[in-house]
C-alpha cells in the first residue's frame, strides 16, 4: 500500500472513531440532562441549578447495559424527606436508563441546620436550646429555672432519627454528673432527637456528623428509584 493510501485510511478511521466519540458525547450530554430534569422534577424547594456528572466512558456501553456506572448529583440546598437541607451531594451508582430509575446503591450526604436542629428539637420536647459545635460533638445552652445549662451532645444515626447523647453537662458553669442532675431534666436532655423519618424502603440512616453549619447526615440506599431517593416523603 502506497504512503497516500496508507494516510488516507489512517484519516478514514480517525473520522470514524471521532464520529464515534461525538456520537458518545452526546448521548452523555442527553442522560445529563435527563437527570438534571428528574431532580428538578422531584425535589422540593430547590435552591439553585442542580450539579450533574454523568461518569465513565465510553457511555454507549452504559447505555447499552441500561445502566449507568456513576451519578453525582450536588444541591445548594432542599428538601429530603421534608426537613430542610443544604449542601446535599448525591453518589449514585447503577442507574437505571428507563423509568422508574432504579439506583443498585447511593450515598446521600446533607447538613441539617443548627436553626433546623434546634427547630425539631423544640417541636419535640418544648426545649429552646442553642446549640453551636464543638470538636465532633453539640453545645446546648438554654437557662432552666433562672441558671444556665450547658449540655454536651454527640450525635449518632439510629432508626428514624438523628439521636443526641447526652456526654456532659454544666449546671452554672459547674459540671455536674449526669447522674446528679434533676429526674426531669437528666429526662428532657437525654431524650434529644431529630427526626428523619418516612424514609423509602430501602434508605437508611447510617451516619452523622457535627459541621461548621449543624449536623451533616449520610443516607445510605439500595434498590430504590431516583425519584425516591431525591424526593420528599413526608412533604
Amino acid at each position: 500500500m502506497s504512503a497516500r493510501g496508507v494516510t488516507a485510511g489512517m484519516v478514514a478511521l480517525a473520522l470514524v472513531v471521532g464520529g464515534v466519540v461525538v456520537v458518545d458525547r452526546v448521548a452523555a450530554g442527553e442522560a445529563h440532562d435527563a437527570v438534571v430534569q428528574q431532580v428538578r422534577s422531584n425535589v422540593p424547594d430547590l435552591v439553585g441549578d442542580p450539579r450533574v456528572e454523568v461518569l465513565g466512558f465510553p457511555f454507549l456501553n452504559q447505555l447499552v447495559a441500561g445502566r449507568l456506572t456513576d451519578v453525582r448529583v450536588h444541591l445548594d440546598g432542599a428538601r429530603l424527606d421534608g426537613l430542610t437541607v443544604s449542601a446535599v451531594d448525591l453518589e449514585a451508582h447503577g442507574v437505571g436508563t428507563s423509568s422508574p430509575y432504579t439506583v443498585q446503591r447511593a450515598l446521600v450526604h446533607a447538613t441539617l441546620s443548627f436553626a433546623t436542629v434546634r427547630s425539631l428539637i423544640a417541636e419535640r420536647t418544648g426545649l429552646d436550646l442553642d446549640l453551636r459545635a464543638a470538636g465532633d460533638t453539640l453545645v446546648a445552652t438554654a437557662a432552666v429555672l433562672g441558671f444556665p445549662v450547658s449540655a454536651t451532645l454527640r450525635p449518632r444515626p439510629t432508626v428514624g432519627a438523628v439521636r443526641l447523647e447526652l456526654v456532659a453537662v454544666t449546671l452554672a458553669g459547674v459540671a455536674v454528673p449526669v447522674d446528679a442532675m434533676p429526674a426531669d431534666l437528666r429526662t428532657a436532655l437525654s431524650d434529644l432527637a431529630v427526626p428523619v423519618d418516612g424514609l423509602p424502603a430501602g434508605v437508611e440512616l447510617t451516619g452523622t456528623a457535627v459541621v461548621a453549619g449543624g449536623v451533616r447526615v449520610t443516607l445510605t440506599a439500595a434498590d430504590v428509584a431516583l425519584s425516591d431517593l431525591m424526593g420528599s416523603s413526608r412533604g
